[in-house]
């Protein structure tokens, strides 16, 4: 018997300390956490598209996926900034793909 008191495939199935998605958060607890939303539709396009992408190629799908949110229309520089920010996190969640500017891929 194990000490643990989850399961290895309850942590398999979602990572309890992921900020993106926090659905099943109380809104009274929710309210106070710090969400990135500009790199959380990053990393959706980068998802949905299932391969690396150029800061071109993300910057024509956020406007055509987020064009009617509040602040769903960004610029290529803005997303190069972001998208190079994210790369060089701790912990990135995407890099830049070796060889290739501007290219880039979920890790």
């Amino acid at each position: 018997m194990s000490d643990s008191l989850i399961s290895e495939e309850e942590t398999k199935e979602k990572d309890i300390f992921d900020l993106f998605s926090i659905d099943d958060i109380p809104a009274d607890i929710a309210d106070g956490i710090n969400t990135d939303i500009f790199a959380k539709r990053i990393i959706e396009l980068l998802k949905l598209a299932g391969r690396p992408l150029s800061v071109d190629e993300l910057t024509v799908g956020f406007y055509r996926k987020y064009k009617d949110e509040d602040d769903g229309k960004k610029t290529k520089r803005q997303i190069t900034l972001k998208a190079y920010n994210m790369s060089r996190e701790e912990h990135p969640l995407i890099r830049s793909v070796e060889n290739r500017k501007g290219i880039y891929e979920l890790i």
